[in-house]
């Protein structure tokens, strides 16, 4: 099961113990007022209080579990991010470097160097142009190669991923 889908269950559980709950305090209520509860409805009732208390200690179990490994998941997105942008970094400081020596680069892997620093960019082309250099060379983007990652957020991902922990036995129905 995924996890997405227990925290779903598990959650429709908590609240129908809690409206049979609900429930049988009604019924209770409406007993004394007619002279007394009945012991089966009063044992019903704590019986089912206590396993709506295990089922809430349960929960808060799994919401500490599914936040953790949400956690784990933005911290790993974060990670990946900051790979990107100083693999991004590299690749406008190459671009400076080719245009500085007066090579030619793709006009989209300009752009991304103006994007990054317009200044970098300017000082570049400058340098470029001072180079009058007849064997300059021609590349190809440094950003031809890059694939689409996962853009799905943590909540997502940990909500998709199959759940370790189940629920203790005697909540079972």
């Amino acid at each position: 099961m995924k996890i997405g889908q227990a925290h779903q269950q598990y959650s429709a559980q908590i609240n129908e113990l809690w409206n049979r709950k609900r429930s049988l305090l009604t019924q209770v209520k409406e007993a004394e007022a007619h002279g007394g509860a009945g012991q089966a409805l009063l044992d019903e009732l704590q019986a089912v209080s206590a396993e709506h208390e295990k089922m809430s200690a349960f929960m808060e179990e799994f919401m500490n579990y599914k936040t953790a490994l949400q956690n784990v998941e933005t911290a790993k997105q974060q990670g990946e991010a900051e790979a990107k942008s100083m693999e991004d970094l590299a690749k406008c400081m190459e671009i400076a470097r080719r245009l500085s020596n007066g090579d030619h680069v793709p006009p989209s892997d300009e752009e991304k160097l103006m994007n990054y620093s317009m200044e970098l960019y300017i000082a570049s082309k400058n340098a470029g142009m001072l180079k009058e250099d007849k064997d300059s060379k021609e590349y190809d983007s440094l950003w031809a190669d890059e694939e689409e990652g996962d853009t799905r957020s943590a909540d997502e991902v940990v909500d998709d991923m199959e759940c370790t922990m189940s629920r203790p036995e005697e909540l079972s129905n």
